[in-house]
């Protein structure tokens, strides 16, 4: 995936957010796409929470929150 410039996830249920969490997270810039705009403002809420669970086991910090969710760029179609 070092190729790799933007990753586009259609789909923001729980596999589509979960995939877009993980690529951003590894630093690539995610274009999340939904036709239902209330799933994509989920998609977000879900995606902070299960970052904050990172945190507070320990696994992150919360930097990296902010970083994470700033490269994810939900769209609806």
């Amino acid at each position: 995936m070092k190729d790799a410039g933007h990753i586009a996830v259609v789909g923001a249920g729980i596999m589509g957010h979960g995939i877009a969490q993980a690529f951003a997270q590894k630093g690539y810039p995610v274009s999340l796409y939904d036709v239902n705009s209330g799933v994509l403002d989920d998609a977000l809420q879900s995606i902070r929470s299960n970052l904050c669970t990172f945190v507070e086991s320990g696994v992150t910090d919360e930097v990296s929150i902010e970083e994470t969710l700033k490269r994810v760029h939900p769209l609806p179609t």
